[in-house]
């Protein structure tokens, strides 16, 4: 549900600018700060008051701002400010990938991994976030533009658990 809320704000603003990334990626990196959030959803602070936080921005940035603003979607910005990334970056070739392992991949097996992976995602570049995970035993869950795929044994194990029982 809230995908369909999020996107259409974010394809809106793409189809009037799609070079905005940096931009986008600023605003994203200060909503995404708790503390931000809380005063920008806070009543009792005058609408100016915030807006005057994005007088920097780009001006179509604060007219879009501003619209959602009047829909009253504003604690929807950092997710709205992410898929307008995801967009950018889908129309430069970059695909965003998530790895987790449960232990530390070495060289070989990442670039073994991205070079799948790029071709999977039809993507001339990756850009890639590894994290290892130890919970999860053996395997890997891989997310890819927002699918996930999770070959780890903790979910094998957990499903094999839900059978038996």
């Amino acid at each position: 549900m809230k995908q369909k809320i999020v996107e259409p704000y974010a394809q809106a603003l793409f189809s009037l600018r799609d070079d905005l990334s940096s931009h986008i990626q600023q605003l994203w990196q200060i909503v995404c700060d708790p503390k931000i959030m809380q005063w920008l959803i806070n009543p009792s602070i005058s609408k100016s008051a915030k807006l005057s936080l994005f007088q920097h921005f780009d001006p179509i940035i604060q007219s879009w701002l501003e619209v959602i603003w009047n829909k009253k979607r504003i604690h929807l910005l950092p997710d709205i400010c992410a898929y307008y990334i995801q967009l950018c970056n889908k129309k430069a070739g970059v695909a965003c990938v998530s790895i987790t392992s449960a232990k530390a991949l070495t060289s070989t097996q990442t670039l073994s991994l991205e070079t799948q992976l790029k071709q999977i995602a039809k993507a001339t570049s990756l850009q890639c976030n590894y994290t290892v995970d130890p919970q999860l035993i053996a395997g890997l869950r891989i997310q890819l533009d927002g699918k996930l795929l999770d070959t780890s044994w903790q979910t094998q194990l957990k499903q094999l658990q839900k059978y038996i029982w």
